[in-house]
């Protein structure tokens, strides 16, 4: 879900906002974006044709938008400073579909496991 708050490493850190259909519940909040250097990240076809994400300034940051969804607010970062395609990656297959099968498999092994103790 959203309404988190991000904070990268050292070095270039990539920050999943979007996958397919999947936008997360409230705004997420990223406190150390460094524009050209670390990237967000759109999954699952996220980006196709004129859907892209918006960056717009607001106190204190960027509010990051992909169709009428608020996605993120990126802390410290004005709208100025970002660059789509330096910035921006966007991927055709899901990056969630693959964590939550393998959910599925690990509440799977411990339901098996709980009823044999």
């Amino acid at each position: 879900g959203g309404g988190n708050v991000l904070q990268g490493g050292a070095g270039a850190d990539r920050f999943v906002l979007a996958d397919g259909a999947w936008r997360g519940g409230a705004a997420n909040v990223v406190t150390d974006f460094q524009p050209g250097v670390d990237k967000l990240v759109f999954g699952g076809g996220a980006l196709v044709g004129s859907n892209q994400p918006v960056f717009t300034n607001v106190a204190g940051g960027t509010k990051v938008e992909l169709g009428t969804a608020h996605l993120a607010t990126l802390v410290g970062v004005s709208s100025s400073q970002l660059n789509s395609s330096l910035d921006v990656i966007g991927q055709s297959g899901s990056l969630v579909s693959p964590l939550a099968n393998r959910y599925s498999d690990v509440a799977v092994l411990w339901g098996g496991i709980t009823q044999l103790g």
